[in-house]
């Protein structure tokens, strides 16, 4: 078992008590563009409240949870998986998750890293929307 199944498995388990419905990926993400910066976020963070984020995908759904200081806090998004269009731009160490709305909700900007981070399912997730 690598790295990444070590983490992902460590990640479902600590984000499976906030959900009713079986998690299929989890990762752990933050504003885009700040890779290389410890906590500071610009623009004010994830919908101005978050410099991490856990984003949680079940069957059906998405969600981005508060990840501040790896902790999982409250609900800050959730939406209909199909509700949004996602693009991954796999980067040197990371890939930029855009996730677009079909509606008016503002895009959401994130990044993974992609190195040992446990996010490679999550990522895998995404692309078979």
């Amino acid at each position: 078992m690598g790295l990444d199944d070590r983490a992902q498995r460590r990640y479902v388990e600590q984000l499976q008590p906030h959900f009713s419905d079986p998690l299929r990926a989890v990762g752990f993400l933050q504003a885009a563009g700040t890779a290389g910066e410890q906590a500071i976020v610009r623009g004010g963070g994830i919908g101005g409240r978050a410099d991490h984020v856990w984003m949680a995908v079940t069957v059906d759904e998405a969600q981005l949870l508060d990840g501040t200081r790896g902790k999982v806090g409250g609900v800050i998004k959730a939406w209909p998986l199909t509700a949004a269009r996602y693009t991954l731009e796999p980067r040197a160490t990371t890939c930029r998750v855009t996730v677009e709305f079909h509606d008016d909700t503002p895009r959401l900007l994130l990044e993974a890293r992609t190195r040992g981070a446990g996010n490679g399912p999550l990522l895998a997730a995404l692309t078979e929307v």
